[in-house]
């Protein structure tokens, strides 16, 4: 018996063929991190796997378990380690150029030809995905600090849940991570890589007041008349964030959603919050524009 809550995953399957070329989504209950969703596109249909495996799309991949990179949902990441340690608040004032050098290495915003956006809380970086302001923090914490966080939140190592072929993404080593490397790394780009599935359990740690719950798809085994041959336990869990470090990353993805990157995301009269985030992948469409993955992490 799955995990899989089958009205969900209807829903999920219907906006995914109505929008989503390629892709994935995975949506966890953050308190047990049972998957109540999960599928990946472009589909194929089981009974004809033959003509699938010429497609250059690659629709036998399960993109939900495939690694890519994050970009700024890793700003969670950098923010998490920041208030944890104490060595950032929320309100916290910083000045965004709309670039930021990092030894004669010039790293631009997102929105740079808008000129940067001054003085700007901490809180306000994340609602506006601000580069320079989560350089400076990742350079602050330093390499061993920023790659302590991220393994205590799920990165580099695959996830619990036993599905085959799941990638462990990649947690480059902090020793060999010069400060160029470590600016890259604090938005989400260089050699960091992150599945879907770590994502979402990054984001319902965050919900689950800094409890981590390992994700997991398979409830129980039956035999065919019902009789229950092994039950999976629910995890308790173990505490990786203060429950307040976990509040305050919630007050700011509120702001992301209300008034930040990802207003798209707000759902009227109940609410949401979360974070986007777009990776370059150094590839470019046949008009010279760069190609770029593109998420949302968040929740209602």
């Amino acid at each position: 018996m799955l995990t899989i809550d089958r009205r969900i995953q209807n829903i999920v399957e219907r906006v995914l063929d109505r929008h989503i070329t390629r892709g994935a989504v995975v949506v966890l209950k953050p308190s047990t991190g049972e998957i109540l969703a999960m599928a990946s596109r472009p589909n194929f249909d089981a009974n004809n796997l033959s003509e699938y495996l010429q497609m250059d799309t690659a629709p036998l991949l399960n993109r939900a378990i495939c690694a890519y990179q994050p970009g700024s949902v890793f700003k969670l990441v950098i923010a998490a380690a920041a208030l944890e340690t104490k060595a950032v608040r929320p309100n916290d004032v910083f000045y965004d150029r709309g670039y930021i050098d990092v030894n004669n290495l010039l790293f631009k915003g997102w929105d740079y030809d808008r000129g940067g956006r001054g003085r700007i809380t901490f809180t306000e970086a994340m609602a506006f995905s601000s580069n320079p302001v989560f350089i400076e923090v990742g350079l602050k914490l330093g390499a061993t600090t920023v790659c302590q966080y991220a393994k205590q939140l799920g990165f580099g190592e695959p996830t619990n849940t036993g599905l085959g072929g799941e990638d462990p993404g990649n947690l480059p080593d902090p020793e060999n991570l010069f400060s160029g490397d470590l600016a890259n790394l604090a938005i989400g780009q260089g050699q960091l890589e992150a599945t879907p599935l770590q994502i979402a359990s990054l984001v319902a740690t965050i919900v689950n007041d800094g409890i981590r719950v390992e994700p997991f798809i398979v409830s129980k085994l039956m035999k065919p008349d019902g009789t229950v041959i092994k039950q999976f336990p629910v995890s308790r869990g173990r505490r990786v964030l203060r429950r307040e470090t976990a509040s305050e990353l919630r007050r700011m993805m509120e702001v992301v959603t209300r008034h930040g990157t990802g207003v798209a995301a707000y759902v009227e009269g109940v609410g949401s919050a979360g974070k986007t985030g777009s990776a370059e992948t150094g590839k470019f469409d046949a008009s010279g524009k760069s190609i770029s993955h593109a998420w949302f992490a968040g929740y209602v």
